[in-house]
């Protein structure tokens, strides 16, 4: 009965220590796991673009008038299409070249003490990680000086993981940002600007300086 008793309570020990454990282990597998996937889209995105060569020709042709200002731009589908699923299967393949990952945690750590974390002894547990790559364009204007706008070609890489732990398993979310292409679309610089000045003590809304250009007459 002594034996008994004592695997019982050897058994509830374990399962107790299991319990606490738990969550540790997954707050430690989220984090590497979000680490992994985001190393992941960061160096496929820069092979693809080194592979293919791709620079903002490539992806964006501008249309000008006859005086060379730019009237408007147009993005190349295809190149951005092979771009997003080259991206997504060079993610899957990084992720799924390894069958499995390691975690060590300090023993330490699962006491649940500030003291204690990061002490101790490691102890590595194994853990499996699927991925789903969402890949999205996304052209954005930023100013860059006089009659100067930055266009930029950004890719938004939504990467969405599944943890696989022995007798866990979690979700994991990791949002990139990746800069593709940019150029400076310059326009036409003004032969005069005009200076409004406003002051606190007085309605200066309509003490305009005027610099404009003088036209001589024939």
């Amino acid at each position: 009965m002594r034996v008994v008793a004592a695997l019982l309570a050897l058994c509830v020990l374990t399962v107790a220590i299991l319990v606490q454990m738990r969550p540790v282990v997954l707050r430690y597998a989220q984090t590497v796991g979000k680490r992994i996937l985001l190393n992941a889209a960061n160096e496929a995105v820069v092979q693809v673009l080194s592979d293919l060569g791709t620079d903002y020709t490539d992806i964006v042709e501008l249309a000008t008038d006859g005086e060379g200002r730019v009237t408007s731009l147009q993005i190349d589908a295809v190149t951005v299409n092979v771009l997003k699923s080259r991206i997504s299967l060079a993610i899957a393949e990084a992720v799924a070249a390894r069958e499995s990952y390691q975690l060590s945690i300090p023993l330490g750590t699962f006491l649940g003490n500030e003291y204690t974390a990061g002490l101790g002894p490691r102890i590595t547990f194994s853990m499996q990680l699927t991925a789903h790559t969402v890949v999205n364009i996304e052209s954005a204007f930023e100013e860059a000086g006089l009659n100067q706008v930055k266009h930029r070609i950004l890719l938004q890489i939504e990467s969405t993981g599944r943890l696989v732990l022995r007798g866990a398993t979690d979700g994991i979310t990791v949002d990139s940002t990746a800069l593709v292409a940019e150029t400076v679309i310059v326009g036409v610089t003004p032969d005069a600007f005009t200076n409004v000045i406003e002051t606190p003590l007085s309605d200066a809304a309509g003490i305009i300086n005027d610099y404009g250009a003088v036209s001589e007459s024939p």
